[in-house]
C-alpha cells in the first residue's frame, strides 16, 4: 500500500523538504506540527528506512533538547494564567520548575525533530546523484550544481575523505605557531589538482576562467570535508570549532582564488549540501548556514587584507577576519535556537561554544598566512605572464605565446603551492 513512497521522485522529496521548513518557521502551530508528524511517520515507513537512522537523529539532538528544556523550565512562558509552578526536590535544594514551560519545550523540540528527520528521509531514501540532478532540473546556476556534483564524486571516490587523505593528521599548538603545515598544503594541493583534472573531463564544455572557478570551488570544498580526518590540537578534551583552524583558511582561499564574485559562498553552499546528502551534521538542511554563512562572510572580508603588509599586520587582520568567520560558524545553532523559539537564556548556554567558535577562527591566522600564499603567489604569476605576452618572451618557434606548465588550477597555483610548501619547510 505505501509502494508509492518509493517512487517519489528527488524533485518532490526537495519540494517537500523546502515546504517542511517554510511551513515549521512560518506555521509554528500545534495543528502544522501534528500534521506533519502523520506525514513523516508514513513516509519513512513506507520508505522501509528502519529505526537506526532515527535513533542516530536522537542522539545527535540530545544536548540540544537538554538546553531547550532548561530554557523553558525556570521561565514564564509569558502568560501568568498559563504557567504551572512545581517544587523540584533536588537533594539538599528545592528548584521551583515551570510544567507548562516544558509543554512549550517538548513542542519546540518537535519542530526542531521534524525538521531533522525530514532532512534525513530525503537523504536516506536516495541517491547524491539524483539529488544533483534535480537541483539542475530546479535550474539552479550551473556552476553550483557542477561544483556539487564535482565534490561528491570526489569525496565519495576517497571514500569519504575528502581529499584524499589516507590517514588521520595532527595538528597542534607548536605546528600552529611555527608555521610547520606542510602536509596541509599538501592536502590543498592534491585536492585543487584532482579537481582540476576531474572539472576539466566532466565539463569539456567550459569556459576556461569558469571552469577553473568550479575546480578551486571543488577542490577547497573537497579540502574542507577532509579536515574531519585531521586531528587537530590533540588531547583538549571538548573544544567546539577546533576544525576552524583549518576551515577558515580555506573559505578565503576560495574567496581569493575565483575569478567570479562569491566564491567563498559557493564553496560554503557546496560544503553545506554535500554534507547534508551524505549524512553529516546533526541540523538537518538547517546545517548548510554553517558553512555558507562563513564562506559569504569570506567573501566580503578577504578584499580588506592588505596583502602587502608586514607578517605581523597581516596576522593581525586574518585573526580579525577569522574571527567573525568564527561567529558565521554558529549560523545553524543560531537558526535551530529560532526554529525552537527558545528564549534568551538558551543563547547564554550556547555562549561558550560562541566564543570556542571564534577564538579558533582567530587562532586560524596563523594557517592563513601559510596557506593564502597561493593568493598572492597565483596573482604575481599572472602579472609576469601578462608582461611576457605583452613583450613577446616565451614565444616558441612559430611566435606562438608557449603555455605555461599545468600541474594544478590555472598551472601557476600548482607552482605556487609547491613554493609555498617548501618556505614553510625551511
Amino acid at each position: 500500500m505505501l509502494g508509492f513512497v518509493n517512487r517519489i521522485s528527488p524533485e518532490l522529496k526537495l519540494g517537500y523538504l523546502f515546504a517542511v521548513v517554510i511551513a515549521l518557521f512560518f506555521l509554528p502551530y500545534p495543528t502544522t506540527i501534528a500534521i506533519l508528524l502523520v506525514v513523516q511517520a508514513v513516509l519513512w515507513v513506507g520508505s522501509s528506512l528502519g529505526w537506526a537512522p532515527l535513533r542516530r537523529v536522537a542522539l545527535r539532538l540530545v544536548i540540544f533538547f537538554l538546553v531547550i528544556g532548561a530554557s523553558f523550565a525556570f521561565v514564564s512562558i509569558g502568560d501568568p494564567d498559563a504557567d504551572r509552578w512545581t517544587d523540584l526536590a533536588l537533594g539538599p535544594w528545592t528548584v521551583e520548575v515551570n510544567l507548562a514551560g516544558l509543554a512549550v519545550a517538548l513542542m519546540m523540540c518537535m519542530r526542531v525533530m521534524l525538521l531533522v528527520v525530514a532532512s534525513a528521509w530525503v537523504q536516506q531514501s536516495g541517491k547524491p546523484e539524483d539529488f544533483v540532478r534535480a537541483l539542475e532540473r530546479f535550474h539552479v546556476p550551473q556552476f553550483l550544481a557542477a561544483s556539487i556534483g564535482g565534490t561528491l564524486q570526489l569525496v565519495v571516490g576517497s571514500g569519504g575523505r575528502g581529499g584524499g587523505a589516507k590517514e588521520a593528521m595532527r595538528i597542534g599548538f607548536k605546528q600552529i605557531r611555527r608555521g610547520k603545515l606542510t602536509f596541509v598544503i599538501d592536502m590543498v594541493e592534491n585536492a585543487l589538482a584532482r579537481a582540476e583534472s576531474f572539472v576539466a573531463k566532466a565539463n569539456p564544455g567550459l569556459a576556461s576562467e569558469q571552469a577553473k572557478d568550479i575546480a578551486i570551488i571543488v577542490g577547497c570544498a573537497t579540502a574542507i570535508m577532509a579536515v574531519k580526518v585531521i586531528h587537530i590540537l590533540p588531547g583538549l578534551p571538548f573544544a567546539p570549532g577546533h576544525k576552524n583552524l583549518v576551515m577558515v583558511p580555506l573559505f578565503l582561499l576560495a574567496a581569493g582564488l575565483t575569478h567570479a564574485r562569491l566564491g567563498g559562498l559557493w564553496t560554503g553552499l557546496t560544503v553545506g549540501i554535500v554534507s547534508m546528502m551524505m549524512g553529516y551534521g546533526k541540523y538537518g538542511v538547517l546545517g548548510i548556514a554553517h558553512f555558507a554563512v562563513p564562506g559569504l562572510l569570506a567573501d566580503l572580508l578577504f578584499p580588506l587584507v592588505r596583502h602587502e603588509s608586514s607578517r605581523w599586520l597581516r596576522l593581525v587582520q586574518y585573526a580579525a577576519i577569522g574571527c567573525l568567520l568564527g561567529l558565521g560558524r554558529f549560523a545553524a545553532n543560531f537558526l535551530v535556537i529560532v526554529l525552537a523559539g527558545a528564549p534568551g537564556v538558551a543563547f547564554m548556554l550556547y555562549f561558550p561554544m560562541l566564543i570556542s567558535q571564534m577564538v579558533f577562527g582567530a587562532v586560524s591566522a596563523f594557517v592563513s598566512l601559510v596557506v593564502l600564499e597561493l593568493v598572492a603567489r597565483r596573482a604575481g604569476g599572472r602579472a609576469a605572464g601578462a608582461t611576457a605576452r605583452e613583450t613577446g618572451h616565451g614565444r616558441g618557434d612559430k611566435g606562438h605565446v608557449t603555455e605555461p606548465p599545468r600541474g594544478g588550477v590555472g598551472g601557476d597555483d600548482h607552482h605556487s603551492v609547491l613554493q609555498a610548501k617548501q618556505e614553510v619547510s625551511e
